[in-house]
């Protein structure tokens, strides 16, 4: 439950995050549209004014038209004039701030249609520098004749590029926002992985300390029960068949003690943190101990059930008990998937590894899992067995991490199972 809510949490934190950066980019688009659309009606509104005080200029006739716009380019009067010019119908530059300019012709495709027009227009003119101004042409009242307003961009440019700077700072903003909300995220969720390992180490603790103390109040009397019915089962009486229904009992008695004792051990393995004794040992024969135990019988006298497919030169470095108990309980899960008439394969595989990892596989050909089922295999207290515990698995997997080392499952419905253990620092030597 702790794990959903936090989970929602941290969607809750990035739909947030996401309004936050999607309001936050909208506002800076709409803050650098209307910076252009200002700059360039800032452009408009100032060539506007200056075609109307030449145009006021011209009918009036105050002055030479040629010497009026010489004067505008010698004096200055607007800094962000590029040039004026007044042309004819038929291209000729009637006038001009640059003197050298007048009474020659320009390309006139287009000075006609607009004079007829009588209506302003406004564009953008590339000059021999490369350099980009801002046109108004604006057909004189009364007259065959465009004049032409052509403005430096430098204001409305850098108004453009402040706007500009700004989308690119708040855009970095909300980089940097969520790389922060990010990490903020990973470190928050491997402080509370590390705060459920905690809790999570202290539960186990816990619980191995009450199995530890449950385990020695449990195991004297069942002892002693176990061992007073193997008595009896044993004794003369009960061995003469005088009381049939007294054997029966007897045996019930200590078959569910042996399981009682099963439960008790898995329990302190799976819920007691146990030191790992590693040493160095022969797999082929900790499996046929493992068989023995698990099935009775020497793997000599099970040949027709379990095939065991090790080579003798391979040699483990690991805990032989904690091995010992992993492959009894994949044993048992084999023997008894397999309805105890079945067959088994074990098979170890040592291929030229540099780290020495060996690769052991427990086969059966019972029934096989399905996907629920495969799903909660090593999930504790899970079981499909009328009399199972649900522990068999759990306890496998667990010593298994201990080990260092990996388990695989591998199974389908009407297939049977297949547990492959990866065993490290593992192998082969010299056949003597």
């Amino acid at each position: 439950m702790h794990t959903y809510r936090s989970g929602k949490t941290y969607r809750y934190l990035a739909a947030i995050l996401l309004m936050f950066s999607l309001l936050t980019a909208a506002s800076a688009y709409m803050t650098y549209s209307n910076s252009v659309v200002s700059a360039q009606e800032g452009l408009r509104l100032q060539a506007m004014a200056v075609a109307s005080g030449l145009e006021a200029a011209i009918h009036k006739g105050s002055a030479g038209r040629t010497d009026m716009f010489a004067e505008i380019a010698a004096r200055g009067a607007w800094e962000a004039i590029a040039f004026v010019s007044l042309y004819g119908a038929d291209g000729t530059i009637v006038a001009h701030s640059n003197r050298n300019l007048v009474n020659t012709k320009s390309d006139a495709s287009s000075f006609d249609e607009k004079i007829k027009k009588g209506d302003p227009s406004f564009g953008i003119l590339k000059l021999g520098t490369d350099e980009k101004v801002f046109v108004l042409d604006l057909p004189v009242q009364d007259s065959r004749e465009l004049l032409r307003v052509a403005l430096h961009t430098f204001s409305a440019d850098m108004t453009i590029q402040q706007a500009r700077r700004q989308v690119i700072t708040i855009a970095g903003l909300i980089i940097l926002l969520w790389i922060t909300g990010f990490f903020f995220v990973r470190y928050a969720k491997r402080a509370e992985g590390l705060a459920e390992q905690m809790h999570e180490k202290e539960r186990f603790a816990m619980l191995g300390e009450m199995a530890s103390v449950l385990a020695h109040e449990i195991r004297n009397p069942l002892g002693s029960i176990k061992g007073f019915a193997q008595y009896l089962l044993e004794s003369k009486d009960c061995a003469s068949g005088s009381s049939q229904a007294m054997h029966e009992n007897l045996g019930i008695i200590v078959s569910e003690s042996e399981r009682l004792e099963a439960l008790t051990e898995d329990l302190l393995l799976y819920a007691r943190p146990a030191a790992v004794e590693i040493k160095k040992f022969y797999l082929k024969e900790l499996v046929s101990e493992v068989l023995m135990s698990a099935m009775g019988r020497q793997p000599a006298d099970l040949k027709d059930r379990v095939h065991v497919e090790i080579a003798d030169s391979i040699m483990v470095n690991s805990d032989r008990y904690k091995l010992f108990r992993i492959l009894l309980n994949l044993v048992r899960n084999a023997d008894e998937a397999s309805g105890g008439i079945g067959r088994i394969w074990i098979k170890a595989l040592s291929p030229e590894d540099p780290e020495g990892k060996v690769v052991l596989t427990v086969k059966d050909d019972g029934p096989g899992m399905d996907i629920s089922t495969k799903a909660k295999a090593f999930d504790p207290f899970f079981t499909t067995k009328a009399k199972g515990t649900g522990l068999g698995l759990a306890v496998v997997g667990k010593l298994m991490h201990e080990l260092g080392g990996e388990i695989s499952l591998n199974t389908e419905k009407g297939k049977g199972t297949e547990f492959a253990l990866t065993l490290s620092n593992s192998k082969r030597v010299k056949d003597e």
